[in-house]
């Protein structure tokens, strides 16, 4: 699978993890059309680094997160979660 399609899919895992349409997603990067989305996480757009951006800020994630073939989107949910985790715990003492 080329870095093309696993962004795709990441972005994709992403977006119905955070509970968001394609359509709502859309919008909140500045896509009119769905059909353009949709071909975003079909891996049949390249993407500009300003767009990857934009996505990476709406979806709350760091570039790296998305761009690096070896973190999954599961890997960094978990760090998210025990790093919040961890930082609810410090703020309690």
């Amino acid at each position: 699978m080329n870095t093309i399609m696993r962004t795709a899919q990441k972005i994709k895992e992403l977006r119905v993890r955070r509970q968001l349409t394609q359509e709502h997603f859309a919008n909140l990067i500045n896509i009119q059309c769905t059909r353009t989305y949709q071909n975003i996480e079909n891996g049949m757009v390249e993407l500009k680094l300003s767009t990857i951006a934009l996505i990476c800020e709406k979806l709350n994630i760091p570039i790296h997160v998305l761009l690096n073939n070896e973190i999954t989107i599961d890997d960094f949910l978990m760090e998210e979660y025990i790093f919040k985790k961890n930082n609810a715990a410090q703020l309690k003492k």
